[in-house]
């Protein structure tokens, strides 16, 4: 294993603790899903000075819980991807989760999957997304002052347009650039004191990088009784000539 490599894993460990998901990067802004949308951010921890590519896509959605109202319409959730890697490196760590609300909020988590490298996809566990800490960011504070109405920024081949807000969480300052030319959360940039986040791309057309999961049903069975099995006639076949050939291996003996 190259040394990038493992000291990528050994950042994402720092990063993710003991259930093994990388968190949502700190973001501001109210999540406004549109499947396809995706942004990408760099991530730069100024304390660490590690450097970050992390992209965020809406993969899909599906009807994820019905409602008993028939005059109610089923709740809907999408399915939101985070890949995130080191700047220097391909390698990263995928995220895929389904929600039913704002990601950052754990309790809109309804299933996750995550997948290091070219490595299986693991199922996470409910307990284990239980245990995520709350995301950091959200939407703008009520009291946050503006500090600019209309700053152009330079996104790929594009320029957008933002308002830049100036406030404090537990009073930590945070400066912060908003765009309605921004999908998801609609945030540019974000600079704080040991952290800054500049965007870097934004785009439609966003499709799932994480491949295809079989769920398994768990079946409950008496453990005396085999699963019923159902063999076809070639196999049937085999186990037959195969019990023969055992018996004349007896009679020789």
């Amino acid at each position: 294993m190259s040394t990038i490599v493992m000291a990528f894993i050994v950042n994402l460990y720092a990063q993710v603790g003991p259930i093994g998901i990388i968190q949502m990067p700190t973001i501001f802004g109210e999540f406004k899903p549109a499947t396809g949308d995706y942004v990408e951010y760099r991530v730069h921890e100024l304390d660490s000075d590690s450097v970050q590519i992390v992209k965020i896509s809406v993969v899909g959605e599906t009807n994820c819980e019905e409602s008993t109202d028939k005059k109610k319409k089923p709740q809907k959730c999408y399915w939101v991807e985070i890949f995130s890697r080191l700047e220097s490196s391909g390698h990263g760590l995928l995220t895929k989760m389904l929600v039913s609300g704002d990601p950052r909020d754990p309790a809109n988590i309804k299933k996750m999957y995550s997948r290091i490298g070219k490595r299986n996809p693991v199922t996470m566990k409910p307990e284990d997304i239980a245990k995520m800490p709350k995301g950091i960011g959200q939407d703008i504070p009520k009291n946050a002052k503006i500090k600019k109405q209309k700053e152009p920024l330079k996104v790929a081949i594009r320029t957008i347009t933002a308002t830049v807000y100036d406030f404090r969480i537990d009073k930590l300052p945070f400066t912060v650039w908003m765009s309605k030319d921004v999908p998801i959360f609609g945030m540019a940039k974000l600079k704080s004191p040991d952290l800054e986040i500049d965007i870097t791309e934004i785009g439609k057309g966003a499709k799932s990088e994480m491949p295809e999961i079989k769920e398994q049903k768990e079946q409950k069975q008496d453990d005396a009784k085999p699963a019923n099995v159902k063999l076809d006639k070639e196999t049937i076949l085999e186990e037959k000539k195969d019990s023969m050939d055992e018996k004349g291996d007896e009679t020789e003996e």
